[in-house]
């Protein structure tokens, strides 16, 4: 296994695990609200999922943009929405980053881009393409998009499409399948007849490559590899990040289709605990050090609960501007 101080600096690292253990906590905390009654409709959580989010995001500029799924609020915490902000959209709050009206499945933050997030299975990858399409033809910056999406997306026909058309125009976009071994309820292998999934790029003729999802600086180095790739005017990349969510597919899920010792067994490659350990193991992190990083999120947690609760609701007279807006009323 390759060093993590041949890879990264000591300050990287740190902001890696900081970023995860955010990620893991505010997600922890959107679970208890939801149990309280504080949020209303469905609720996604990426609990397991931080490596590919943090890592990924990590390999690009403040300036590329993402497209998400509705399992994406660490995506949107690791792009650099306001934490605060992000919780009062969930808890659908005027002050939240989409003034209340996005809620949990639909977040959009275009001062970080992140072009948002979609309740529609494979939705995002025809609209990651639109994007990169503008990138290549239209910008100057030679910047990048990245798609994450779901091992279920890979069936849908809207997913062949987007590729066939990244493929053909050799656009600056990465297709980022979070293979998290369900498509909702159902396991990759009866849904999947074929599921070494990145032979899905090879009627294309996009690169692709599978990768341990629960290592965060794997995911880092090859989306970095996959960055270099778009920007130099090769074309799209598909990533299937090996994963799993620790927690039900949606908040209330009986997870009748797992068993409680699949879960544990994935429990042991928690990607936190895994860089926590190899930190501590390479001198690039003390307890100390780990404690601090840990405290500091609780007080960011605890600011945007503060900042959730106290805030309003959005009024009537708000949706109507906003319709105004849309429809240009």
């Amino acid at each position: 296994m390759i060093k993590i101080k041949d890879l990264i600096t000591k300050d990287e690292a740190k902001a890696l695990l900081e970023k995860m253990i955010l990620c893991r906590e505010f997600e922890n905390t959107v679970a208890k609200l939801f149990k309280e009654g504080a949020i209303f409709g469905w609720t996604h959580l990426g609990i397991g999922h931080e490596a590919v989010a943090v890592g990924a995001i990590s390999a690009i500029n403040q300036d590329d943009f993402i497209v998400i799924t509705y399992r994406g609020h660490i995506h949107t915490l690791a792009k650099g929405s306001d934490t605060k902000r992000v919780l009062a959209e969930i808890l659908c709050k005027k002050t939240g980053i989409n003034g209340g009206f996005g809620g949990s499945l639909h977040l959009h933050d275009m001062t970080v881009y992140n072009f948002g997030s979609s309740a529609i299975v494979g939705g995002g990858a025809p609209i990651a393409v639109g994007i990169a399409y503008y990138l290549k033809y239209f910008d100057k910056k030679k910047r990048i998009c990245i798609n994450f999406l779901g091992d279920g997306a890979l069936a849908t026909g809207i997913f062949h499409e987007a590729m066939n058309l990244a493929a053909l125009w050799k656009l600056p976009v990465i297709f980022i399948c979070e293979n998290n071994q369900y498509a909702e309820m159902t396991p990759i292998i009866t849904h999947h007849p074929v599921t070494d999934l990145s032979l899905r790029a090879v009627p294309f003729g996009i690169p692709s490559e599978t990768i341990d999802g629960m290592d965060v600086v794997e995911v880092r180095e090859v989306v970095k590899k996959a960055v270099k790739h778009a920007r130099e005017d090769k074309g799209p990349y598909l990533i299937i990040a090996n994963t799993y969510r620790f927690v039900g597919h949606y908040e209330g899920d009986p997870q009748y289709y797992r068993s409680k010792e699949e879960i544990e067994k994935w429990k042991a490659k928690d990607p936190i605990d895994l860089f926590v350990n190899r930190l501590i193991e390479e001198g690039y992190l003390s307890i100390e050090e780990l404690n601090k990083i840990k405290k500091d999120v609780q007080l960011q947690i605890d600011e945007a609960i503060n900042f959730a609760k106290q805030s309003q609701a959005p009024t009537l007279e708000d949706l109507l501007n906003v319709a105004k807006k849309v429809y240009y009323l």
